[in-house]
């Protein structure tokens, strides 16, 4: 019986010699199992995600390649994605689709830099990200994007290559916003004054852009926002501090504040954006427990 990793169509098996009623006659012996229309898992086959795609593969056919999380995933780069599975195919091809699968269509499908994980097409990892754009937070695709310039899978001219010659594409301008705080580490001062003025709304005596000073009076740091009397600092990052080179120079700026006494705390500018009031009260917290100590 042909088959690929346990899973078959009905073309297939009637390549195998079997007739339509022989190949319903095995579903209703549980011998295969329905993955999608004309798609099926053969008897103890596991009904998990790498079957899912494969399944989802069939059931399109070619040209189709996996993309966003699913293409990272299998090529060992994130962990296993929920939700839908993702497939890119050319546009304006329009085939059915089937539950549980994303369908994306470009006209570029030709770039996509496809390559292949065993017997999965894949697109690149670049064009893989540019197509997460559209399905993460804003928080947990700056994360992968940064952690993926960190372990050198893409860079960022690799990125800006993909976004030229994808030109207009599901969430193209979030995808470009973030390459560009990465590249030129734009400053966020709009949300450390939104932050600031919570914090004095709230009670909490805060500094904006306030130079640290050692015992000498040489300068240690500049920083977001300090309160003197609870010896507090709070950092506001921006997605360019999920960089290696950055989040390593930071921890050692904090190891320096910490050593003149001064408590650090930082939150991302997408936790700012989500919930403003859970960073004052977390501030607010760490406030008073800074007085009481």
């Amino acid at each position: 019986m042909q088959h690929i990793e346990g899973m078959t169509t009905r073309l297939m098996l009637r390549d195998s010699g079997l007739t339509d009623h022989q190949i319903d006659q095995r579903l209703a012996w549980g011998d295969l199992r329905v993955a999608h229309r004309g798609v099926y898992r053969l008897r103890g086959v596991a009904d998990d995600r790498r079957h899912a795609v494969l399944a989802a593969l069939l059931f399109v056919g070619a040209p189709v390649a996996v993309t966003d999380r699913d293409a990272l995933w299998l090529s060992g780069r994130t962990t296993e994605p929920s939700g839908p599975v993702d497939l890119l195919v050319p546009h304006p091809r329009n085939p059915v689709k089937p539950k549980g699968v994303r369908l994306r269509s470009s006209t570029r499908f030709e770039h996509c830099g496809l390559r292949r994980e065993g017997i999965m097409p894949l697109v690149s990892a670049s064009w893989a990200i540019s197509d997460a754009a559209k399905t993460s937070s804003g928080k947990s695709f700056a994360q992968l994007t940064a952690r993926g310039i960190g372990e050198r899978w893409i860079t960022l001219d690799g990125l800006r290559r993909v976004v030229e010659i994808r030109s207009v594409f599901p969430a193209s301008g979030k995808l470009r916003r973030l390459l560009d705080e990465l590249d030129e580490d734009l400053a966020y001062s709009g949300t450390e004054r939104r932050v600031a003025i919570a914090c004095r709304a709230a009670g909490i005596p805060v500094r904006l852009n306030q130079p640290i000073v050692g015992p000498a009076g040489k300068p240690v740091a500049q920083v977001d926002l300090c309160v003197d009397d609870s010896r507090l600092i709070v950092e506001i990052d921006g997605p360019h501090h999920w960089l290696p080179e950055v989040a390593a120079a930071d921890r050692v700026r904090d190891r320096r504040l910490r050593s003149l006494g001064w408590t650090v705390i930082r939150f991302s500018v997408y936790e700012v954006d989500e919930n403003l009031r859970a960073v004052v009260d977390e501030i607010a917290r760490v406030h008073r427990q800074q007085q009481a100590a």
